[in-house]
């Protein structure tokens, strides 16, 4: 059964003829992130930090994850790719368009904060983003987005939020805190689905860092 699943969901091929094998680590970190999303309910929007050592295929494994679930779980998926800097966005949306993930990477990419609104009410499969596009002023409500609990929002560089005062962790929490339809017991709304992902070694337990979510 892991054969099967390796074979048919950890090999990549880059620009359709340089062959891409996955480590044991990836092998197990998306499993284990997989197995997260499988068992969604009831986590209340959390699918858990994934952390990776620098050089590791961090990108990769993003390729990985998206590309099983939409093979194995049926859905209209979006899954919303969120970077703190250009270049992190343009070599992570590279390498999901140089894998076969991604045919048009300008359909894909948001443009502005008013662009980014008008995917996320759209169906759109996959969406890149800086996280600064859902910057507010902090004395204002933010904007609902979107309902739909079927968008899974992956946050990359996700050591950098782990001060509750820094800016970037008041833009995490307006995307994390918007909630769904989905209604919960307790006459609350289940939040969107996020899972964080750093390179970066981490001062904090990965646990810490979750619960900032």
């Amino acid at each position: 059964e892991k054969i099967i699943d390796y074979i048919e969901n950890f090999i990549l091929y880059l620009n359709k003829d340089t062959k891409i094998v996955a480590k044991s680590h990836q092998f197990i970190g998306v499993n284990n992130a997989i197995d997260s999303f499988k068992n969604r309910d009831g986590k209340n929007g959390k699918l858990g930090v994934f952390w990776h050592t620098q050089g590791s295929g961090k990108s990769f494994s993003m390729v990985m994850y998206v590309r099983k679930i939409r093979r194995k779980y049926s859905g209209n998926y979006t899954f919303l790719m969120i970077t703190d800097r250009d270049d992190l966005n343009t070599q992570l949306l590279k390498n999901f368009v140089r894998t076969g993930v991604i045919q048009d990477s300008d359909a894909v990419k948001a443009k502005s904060g008013s662009h980014l609104r008008e995917m996320l009410q759209s169906n759109t499969s996959m969406i890149f983003t800086l996280i600064h596009k859902f910057r507010s002023d902090y004395d204002t409500k933010f904007p609902l987005l979107s309902t739909r609990e079927d968008i899974i929002v992956i946050v990359d560089e996700a050591h950098k939020f782990r001060s509750d005062s820094a800016e970037m962790y008041f833009h995490l929490q307006n995307i994390c805190k918007s909630p769904t339809r989905k209604k919960l017991t307790n006459d609350t709304y289940e939040q969107k689905r996020v899972m964080l992902i750093s390179a970066t070694p981490l001062n904090n337990k990965p646990e810490d860092i979750a619960n900032l979510v």
